[in-house]
């Protein structure tokens, strides 16, 4: 499995309760580890006209110069220097596993909440939607559809997906959590079939333990995982998916909730 990451996505010292910005690091060292990993590092950062693709040229510009605070509230340099790397590790992990209808992992987090010409709850600029305009400037006829299991909704996503009229289906934690109540799982998962490619964000924060979400345990996570990666697999979808929250501490807790995601997935794809 090709995991898309470069040191210069990962900030080690940052001043947020959120690890988001340092887990980049602490996850790859984890990988490298294991043999059916193949490290790619050798890629380029996304620009800043990849960036306005999607949000206000002034917010742009504003957060990269560190005049305006970034998605986890402070004006670190390190930060601003490091986005032009997370929304590219995510970019080229779609880029390659769309190309070569297979799957790829991008180690990163803190994208759906950021909207238009705004941050919110740790995230700065919505990966997610400039991989997708990337994308469809690409391959126009691409159909994408984005699975968000973080605990929190993608309120950036779903802004930017209107904003642009662009044609992707979002599928939500709500989605996820109704359908369960009524004994539902997935239906609306259904309606995928038609996509071309899938971007899967696998939070760790829905967990039981954790401080900002709580409601599923760890075998609940497992089954969560394990049903979107079989769903691209049975209908052979090519799939993108990266880490999302996740806020318990010890950040070791963290890791180990998304090398779970990793194992489902390797499980179900063998690769």
């Amino acid at each position: 499995m090709k995991v898309f990451y470069n040191p210069n996505q990962s900030v080690g010292k940052n001043h947020s309760m959120s690890p988001s910005a340092g887990k980049p690091e602490i996850m790859a060292e984890k990988l490298k580890k294991l043999p059916y990993i193949e490290m790619v590092s050798e890629w380029l950062p996304l620009s800043k006209e990849d960036i306005c693709l999607v949000h206000e040229r002034k917010h742009v510009e504003d957060i990269l110069s560190c005049r305006k605070a970034n998605g986890f509230g402070n004006h670190l340099p390190q930060i601003a220097a490091s986005l032009f790397w997370t929304s590219g590790s995510f970019y080229h992990a779609a880029r390659y596993a769309y190309v070569n209808k297979t799957l790829a992992m991008s180690p990163t987090s803190g994208f759906h909440h950021a909207d238009y010409s705004s941050t919110m709850g740790f995230c700065t600029f919505n990966g997610l939607m400039i991989s997708a305009a990337l994308l469809l400037k690409e391959f126009p006829k691409i159909r994408i559809g984005i699975i968000d299991l973080d605990a929190h909704y993608g309120n950036g996503t779903a802004a930017l997906i209107n904003r642009f009229s662009f044609d992707i289906k979002h599928y939500t934690m709500d989605d996820y959590m109704t359908e369960s109540r009524n004994g539902r799982t997935f239906e609306k998962l259904c309606s995928f079939t038609d996509r071309d490619m899938i971007f899967y964000q696998a939070g760790a924060d829905p967990h039981m333990d954790d401080p900002l979400g709580g409601y599923l345990t760890t075998e609940e996570m497992k089954v969560r995982d394990k049903t979107v990666f079989e769903f691209a697999k049975q209908h052979n979808i090519p799939l993108v998916w990266n880490l999302a929250g996740g806020y318990q501490s010890p950040v070791s807790k963290v890791i180990e909730l998304h090398l779970n995601t990793l194992k489902s997935c390797h499980a179900v794809f063998e690769i």
